[in-house]
């Protein structure tokens, strides 16, 4: 309804007497303004926000402001702003002018009043992943409030403000700059338009003013007058409208363009710096001398400029004109200085700038390559805006301090902490904790800033989605931080403040063990996960020191203990604590964290202050609560079951939580008493217990968790209850984590206190009464029912289970006792299970009891399994056949029990699986059976059931950490080298032949399995290949190394051109062996990884592994060995070459760079250049013939790069077979660009480069007059060639060969005298000398053997896309003839070309000062994009009807270009820009995706978001096309037949189908039938044929032309 209203009802407001310019009578003009008045208040009301507006007005207001009321508002100015603006002067309200900046800042996405319209002038969010919706109504409201804000532009220029000279002239003039710009980067925000947009939108900001961060003006009413001349006023340009165009490019779609502009402003070219003062000052002092010398240089170069011949258009803008001060004129201004850093408001940096970094690490990276001078260099993003950053922080303290606390609730806020990835917010923060350690002066941080950081972070980290060393990275510099901050009073001095930051915060949170020779390279510590953990408690000790303001440390010292003993007594709880219903001790997960933080600060608190330590503010509170256990549980190890006591709920709850700061100051290691660890001797060397009062509390401790484990296996009181007992059920899983953290608690104890007498007696006896009762339950029992039997077998695996976890030690029997051995004891607990009984159970448990029991008993039984299995290890028995066996068992029990284990169990049971495999692979490895042929199948069986356990337990596993240590140590276990090369004998020696299958191949399969199991997971692949490729190599007994690599060619050869997907940080990427559940030791050793190059890319990590590998196998005919050089090395390097040579013709055309075939191929020859020492005689010519074959497609210079490397070391290994393939290549006629640059390139290297020397010694005089001779014959001709660079390389090989050719062959001379007189020419000639001379150092230069290593090839820069970016000679060579060039026409013109030149500097040095630098153009030095009419949303036309125009608001041409034939992405782009200007009605290509890519983006401008396209496949056309006959369509063809027209004569029917033809072959005969016309274009030179697109922009013109005159 709005828009009928808007188009057709106000207009009338302006078209009587009283509208703009109107001479009409008083009053009308009156009521002209009383309208206009009315309509300015209705708009005024919708505008202010209703919580800002005045409460006793009755005026409506829109419910939905966010985006219905700018809507509004917007739609009704488009058409009246004129009109309100000659009436009642509207430009002069502030109200007007700061909803537009607001509009213009709406940025796509999410809620409008996150920042934007109501926030005064804050940029709003960057709607990383915001509504399509969303991001449509911003992009209308943007586009229709650059429009209105043009029209007040150009309104106030009409009415005076713009004439003549001074502020108002300059003011309007910055206006314009601005509307233009913002247009352009609206509507084609594309690398080359920014270009020409950056260096206007920098002289804004540079000149913009200095108060440019100020707050939105309040509201203001309409104008009670009409406007004077007098009354001109509009606002300064000021940071929040420049900012504005940043945004725009900082939040543009394309990631290469957003990077180039952060880059820019990041180093300080986009009119602001860090140090404007400090330039300001050194310009005053040195202004005087620098215009000195720079007049006597003007006046000293002056004439010289004028005689060089200089194009006439040089120094003219787009438009023709010429540029003000262009050639160094008169009028020449000096760019503005850059603006304080300090006008940028820090709404900017955290809502644009720093999203835009962030963006970048999904997307292209933070590596950016620059060119300079031919030269290409390598910058980082990251430590830019990191110095960024400590500057801006530092200039904000100095100009603004104001705004720093602002800056640092952006950064520390929610919305910013959730939206970042891990990585940049890690880097941002490590900036700002840089600039708050700098300074003398501390961060204005407030208690609500604080307490929502840390709720955001835990928020972030509760993913799970953190790498470690990042997310320590994060706390350490949070903490810097908040020690570098101050509050008002002691308002950080708040309990649960400190401990809601300290749950932050992993245990041990002081202490940590780093090692002092874990340094980097430049020799400073290396920074991982214990150097942050190390930082962040020094800075959260230091902010808890000063926390109150006197850095005594006296606060943390009270609140330490007095919130240790409010824990126990229950003070502290955010919730109210309701009485439980169970006998069971439970703490729940908010107390247990709470618990840690208080022994953190009691640790922290212990460093900052001398008065007490952390164990002084712990004991007192523990003692408190288990004292009230003593009287109420027993502290014998009995394994009887335990009546429940009756106590206080109170009094539980006070033991548990006593429990939990025992356990964690156990961990923090705090507690003393001879604890956390440390043994103390005494002067004989025997250990000492601790003290007495210590041994007691532990023997309480003891008691009281023996007690709670008897209770959660026993479940005695609940009998009779139902509930779901399934194993991972959430009953099952609460009471098996219950019965974990109950042992993982003792287990804590014993390493926290490894003295103490009753920990050792206590585990001791239990765990052998325990195993006693176990084995003899079923004797025991005979009179129980089956129910309580089973019940009681739990118990006792529960029992043992926490016993192992104390320290308990099964020792093997003396022999006179009767004891079982632990081999036996495995054996019994292997071939025990928990049965559920079928049938009535009596009532005495119920089913789910039963069930829920079976799955405790799982955990226990794997769990002490875990640490029993490493207890049947015996020193001289690794051929003992019985305990083979056991192990056998092991593993199979291991894969039958994985679906019956509760998933906390699951790493128990891979621990004991683990266990017995490094135990039976020593066995394997000592035992050489590798030998003996008939135990082929018994090692396959062993290994495979290695297999299946290991794996078996890894694919049930959820838990990410989990998962990456049992990949770990499952490479470890199998990826052995005794243990691969034992594999390799076996089946060799059997006669096995390997089809694939990997029956007798169990290592094989268990990699194959791994490399399945990382289709999307990175970091397994690359581990799994870590691995092995070390467990390839060199065998110390036979010197057979790689030879166990032979059954793995295939997955070698897939892995060479392997690329690891670029993944998200995650906790589950991590590449790092986390601790087990026990105290596991591997008694046969590990594989130790091979070493990675430090330049390594993190997507090259599995091929580098490879690449390694490689490198370090011996050269042929040294020590390698015949088998790996023939079935390894010779075949991995034909496969690549088949892999790239098959199907050439497929790969015709160009694939896009970035792409699988593109990947694929670069890496696979950079592959084959490490390859190349194993290109022996043997496969010689087969390899000369496949390399020849890959040269005929077309490639990217990157990729021949590497292409031409591997074939120069080939040519040096073997001149003679490859010198004739070369031969034959160079005298072919068929030849393309490509292939010859190639060509020549290779030769060049060999026969003028560094090589020649041992390329030529290998030949005879025969040789060289035979071959020679054929490579000079087939050189020649290319001296004519059409490319500049083979021309070159030709004319340097010709010259080399002449003379050693005749002289080879003296009668040679005799009879082809025209190669002495072509040798001369080309000796003599000062320009042919002078490339030759360049040239030839090029050459001299190139070296390949660096490249064909793996620190060489992967220290090679890499592209935006990850991938290898090596300089290619064609690129050097053609800068070369360039720089040739410009030195051969250095030397004066012609005298008529001198006068020439000098009447055109003088007519244009007359014009300089003319009016035309007051153009739009000349104004800004682009051409202006004006926003269409029809994107503003305010047409009345219907959508049918506004199909039929274009975005610029023409009326669309019925002519349909169809480019389906054409396949290269830069014609199609081109051709899209051409049908868009000529308003096309569509464009027909053969796939859509296309405009997608990048360079079709950069070469159509975004025309592709103009016009519309239409996917045809060729497949399809011939449907298509008849179906558009049938529409009334004339199909005229661009193809050269008997019978085409010439396209000068041709008239075009209206309705007309372009129909384009194929590059090289054109328009395909069987589709000629359909067209009706065949067109060709007149031609008057030699070549017969032009570009598709340059053709398809002719036709499509002249089609444009007859119809425009027509019209």
């Amino acid at each position: 309804l709005l828009r009928p209203l808007t188009g057709l009802l106000l207009p009338i407001l302006w078209d009587g007497e009283g509208g703009e310019g109107s001479e009409g009578s008083n009053g009308e003009e009156q009521r002209t303004r009383a309208r206009a008045t009315e309509l300015w208040s209705f708009l005024f009301g919708v505008i202010v926000d209703q919580s800002t507006a005045d409460a006793s007005t009755n005026d409506e207001r829109c419910r939905d402001w966010s985006d219905v009321a700018p809507m509004i508002v917007t739609g009704i100015l488009c058409s009246s702003v004129r009109g309100l603006n000659a009436t009642i002067g509207l430009s002069r309200n502030p109200t007007l002018w700061d909803f537009l900046k607001k509009s213009l800042q709406r940025m796509g996405g999410g809620d409008g009043q996150q920042g934007g319209m109501k926030t005064g002038g804050a940029f709003s969010s960057t709607g990383l992943a915001a509504d399509a919706d969303a991001s449509a109504v911003d992009q209308i409201l943007r586009r229709r409030a650059i429009h209105i804000l043009g029209l007040l532009v150009e309104s106030e220029e009409k009415k005076g403000g713009g004439a003549g000279g001074g502020e108002k002239r300059e003011l309007i003039l910055s206006w314009k700059k601005f509307v233009m710009c913002y247009e352009a980067l609206e509507l084609e925000n594309e690398l080359h338009l920014v270009e020409q947009v950056w260096p206007t939108t920098t002289e804004l900001c540079a000149a913009c003013s200095k108060g440019a961060v100020a707050s939105a003006p309040p509201p203001s009413a309409p104008p009670p007058s009409p406007p004077s001349d007098a009354s001109f006023c509009m606002p300064p340009v000021t940071w929040d409208w420049i900012g504005s165009l940043f945004a725009r490019i900082l939040q543009s779609d394309s990631p290469t363009l957003k990077k180039l502009a952060l880059y820019r402003f990041l180093i300080g070219d986009a009119g602001v710096s860090a140090s404007a003062k400090k330039m300001v000052v050194e310009a005053e002092a040195a202004a005087q001398t620098a215009a000195e010398e720079a007049k006597e240089k003007e006046e000293a170069n002056k004439k010289q400029s004028k005689l060089r011949g200089r194009q006439k258009g040089k120094g003219k803008n787009a438009a023709g004109k010429k540029k003000k001060g262009a050639g160094g004129g008169k009028g020449k201004k000096a760019a503005p200085e850059p603006s304080r850093l300090s006008i940028v408001s820090p709404s900017f940096i955290t809502t644009v700038l720093l999203p835009s970094f962030d963006s970048l690490f999904a997307s292209v990276g933070t590596n950016i390559h620059i060119d300079v001078n031919g030269k290409v260099f390598s910058d980082e993003l990251i430590p830019r805006l990191q110095q960024f950053l400590v500057d801006y922080m530092s200039i904000l303290r100095e100009d603004k301090p104001e705004l720093l606390g602002e800056f640092l609730d952006g950064l520390l806020g929610r919305e910013f902490i959730c939206a970042r990835r891990h990585r940049p917010l890690s880097q941002i923060y490590e900036a700002i904790a840089n600039a708050a350690s700098n300074d003398e002066s501390k961060l204005p941080l407030s208690r609500g800033t604080i307490e929502e950081a840390a709720l955001a972070l835990k928020e972030t980290f509760a993913t799970g989605g953190t790498l470690h060393k990042v997310r320590e990275s994060i706390l350490a510099s949070f903490a810097c931080i908040l020690a570098n901050s101050r509050a008002d009073g002691t308002e950080q001095a708040h309990p649960p403040l400190v401990l809601g930051i300290l749950d932050l915060y992993q245990s041990p949170i002081t202490g940590i063990d780093q090692d002092d020779d874990k340094n980097d390279a430049a020799g400073s510590k290396k920074k991982d996960t214990n150097y942050y953990r190390e930082l962040s408690a020094k800075h959260l000790l230091l902010w808890l020191a000063g926390i109150d303001g006197n850095d005594s440390g006296e606060w943390a010292t009270s609140a330490g203990a007095a919130c240790a003993s409010a824990y126990v007594a229950g003070q502290l709880l955010p919730f109210q604590e309701t009485p439980a219903s169970s006998s069971r001790l439970y703490v729940g997960k908010i107390e247990r964290e709470m618990g840690a933080s208080i022994v953190k600060l009691c640790a922290l608190a212990g460093g900052a202050s001398q008065r007490k330590s952390a164990s002084e503010m712990l004991w007192p509170a523990i003692n408190k609560g288990l004292a009230q256990a003593s009287p109420l549980f027993p502290r014998d190890a009995s394994v009887g079951e335990t009546t429940p006591v009756a106590m206080p709920s109170k009094i539980k709850a006070s033991i548990a939580r006593a429990i939990v700061l025992l356990d964690h100051g156990c961990l923090e290691r705090v507690l003393n008493g001879m604890g956390h660890g440390d043994l103390v001797v005494d002067s004989h060397g025997q250990m000492l217990p601790p003290p007495s009062e210590i041994e007691n509390l532990l023997a309480t401790s003891v008691g009281v968790i023996l007690s709670q484990i008897r209770l959660i296996v026993g479940d005695n009181e609940g009998r009779g209850q139902g509930g779901d007992g399934a194993t991972r059920s959430g009953v099952t899983g609460e009471l098996s984590s219950g019965l974990s953290r109950w042992c993982d608690c003792l287990k804590t104890l014993c390493n926290a206190f490894p003295s103490s007498i009753v920990l050792e007696r206590t585990a001791n006896d239990l765990l052998h009464q325990s195993i006693d009762g176990f084995m003899a339950s079923d004797a025991e029992s005979e009179s129980d029912n089956e129910a309580s039997m089973e019940m009681r077998k739990a118990l006792l695996m529960g029992l043992i289970y926490a016993a192992l976890s104390c320290g308990g030690e099964y020792y093997p029997p003396a022999a006179t006792s009767d004891r079982a051995s632990p081999t036996a004891v495995c054996e019994y607990i292997l071939g025990c299970n928990f049965v559920v009984p079928g049938g009535d159970l009596g009532g005495e448990y119920t089913k789910a009891q039963l069930t829920a029991a079976r799955s405790l008993y799982q955990t226990a039984k794997w769990g002490a399994l875990s640490y029993l299995v490493p207890m049947t290890y015996v020193e001289g028995q690794a051929d003992n056949q019985d305990l083979r066996a056991f192990h056998g068992r092991v593993f199979d029990a291991a894969s039958d029990a994985v679906l019956a284990t509760p998933e906390n169990a699951l790493l128990p049971l891979f621990d004991t699986a683990l266990s017995a495999a490094r135990l039976s692979v020593g066995a394997l490895e000592a035992s050489g059976e590798h030998n003996k042929t008939e135990s082929l199948l018994s090692y396959s069986k062993l290994v495979n059931s290695i297999v299946d356990s290991l794996f078996g337990v890894l694919s049930e596993t959820i838990h990410g950490p989990s998962r990456v240590y049992m990949i770990n140590a499952a490479c470890s276990v199998l990826f052995r080298p005794r243990l691969l090369i034992n594999e390799y004998k076996s089946n060799a020696e059997s006669g096995v032949v390997d089809d694939g299958s990997n029956d007798t191949w169990p290592i094989r399969k268990a990699f194959q399995m791994l490399l399945k199991l990382s289709l999307r997971k990175p970091h397994v692949r690359a581990a799994a290949t870590s691995y092995i490729t070390a467990g390839w190599g060199f065998d110390s007994e036979d010197c057979r190394h790689g030879l166990s690599a032979i059954p793995y060619r295939k997955d070698i050869v897939s892995l060479l051109a392997y690329k690891e997907d670029k993944v998200e940080d995650a906790a589950a990427f991590q590449n790092v062996a986390l601790a087990t559940s026990g105290s596991k030791v591997d008694i046969i050793g590990e594989t130790t990884p091979l070493t990675l190059p430090t330049d390594t890319n993190a997507q090259s990590l599995v091929r580098g592994f490879l690449l390694v590998f490689i490198s370090k196998l011996p050269n042929p005919n040294e020590n390698l060995d015949e088998l790996v050089l023939t079935e390894f090395c010779h075949k991995i390097i034909l496969d690549l070459l088949d892999s790239m040579s098959d199907n050439v013709k497929k790969v015709s055309t160009s694939f896009i760079t970035g792409s699988p075939e593109y990947c694929h191929k670069i890496r696979a020859w950079q592959a084959l250049c490490i390859l190349h020492r194993f290109v022996t005689a043997d496969i010689a010519e087969p390899v000369a013939e496949k390399v020849y074959k890959t040269m005929e497609q077309n490639l990217h210079g990157q990729i021949r790069y590497f292409q031409e490397v591997f074939t120069i070391q080939c040519h040096r290994k073997h001149p003679k077979v490859f010198l004739q393939r070369f031969v034959s290549e160079v005298r072919r006629t068929d030849l393309t660009q490509q292939h010859v640059s190639s060509l020549m390139i290779v030769g060049g290297n060999l026969i003028v480069g560094r090589y020649a020397e041992e390329f030529f010694a290998v030949f005879s005089k025969e040789d060289v007059k035979g071959a020679l001779h054929e490579v000079l014959a087939g050189t020649l001709p290319w001296l004519s060639s059409t490319q500049g660079f083979a021309r070159a390389i030709a004319q340097l090989l010709v010259h080399k060969m002449t003379p050693i050719v005749l002289d080879a062959d003296p009668d040679l001379g005799k009879t082809n005298w025209y190669l002495h007189t072509m040798y001369q020419f080309l000796d003599s000639n000062p320009d042919m000398a002078r490339l030759r001379k360049k040239q030839a150092k090029f050459f001299t230069e190139y070296e390949v053997d660096t490249v064909c290593t793996p620190e060489g090839m992967l220290s090679i820069p890499v592209d935006v896309g990850d991938e290898a970016d090596p300089v290619h000679l064609v690129q050097t060579i053609k800068r070369c003839l360039e720089d040739v060039y410009d030195e051969a026409h250095q030397s004066e013109g012609p005298q008529w070309k001198q006068i020439k030149a000098a009447l055109e500097d003088v007519d244009s040095a007359g014009s300089e000062d003319s009016d035309d630098e007051d153009t739009e153009d000349a104004l800004v030095g682009f051409q202006r994009k004006i926003v269409p009419i029809d994107s503003l949303n305010i047409s009345l036309e219907d959508s049918q009807q506004q199909s039929l125009r274009n975005a610029a608001g023409r009326k669309r041409q019925e002519l349909i270009v169809c480019a389906t034939f054409v396949d290269k992405i830069p014609n199609l782009g081109g051709l899209a820009r051409t049908s868009e200007i000529f308003a096309a009605d569509r464009l027909v290509i053969p796939d859509k995706r296309v405009v997608k890519m990048d360079n079709f983006k950069s070469i159509s401008v975004s025309a592709g978001d103009w016009i519309p396209i239409e996917e045809v496949k060729e497949e399809d056309l011939m449907k298509w096309l008849r179906q558009k006959k049938g529409e009334g369509y004339t199909i005229v063809g661009l193809e050269q037949t008997s019978t085409s027209t010439s396209l000068a004569t041709h008239q075009f029917d209206p309705k007309t189908v372009l129909l384009l033809g194929k590059e090289k072959e054109g328009i395909p005969v069987e589709f000629l039938s359909l067209v009706d016309t065949c067109l060709e274009v007149p031609q008057l030179g030699i070549i017969r044929s032009l570009n598709v697109h340059v053709t398809g922009a002719i036709s499509i013109w002249e089609y444009t032309k007859q119809h425009l005159k027509k019209a």
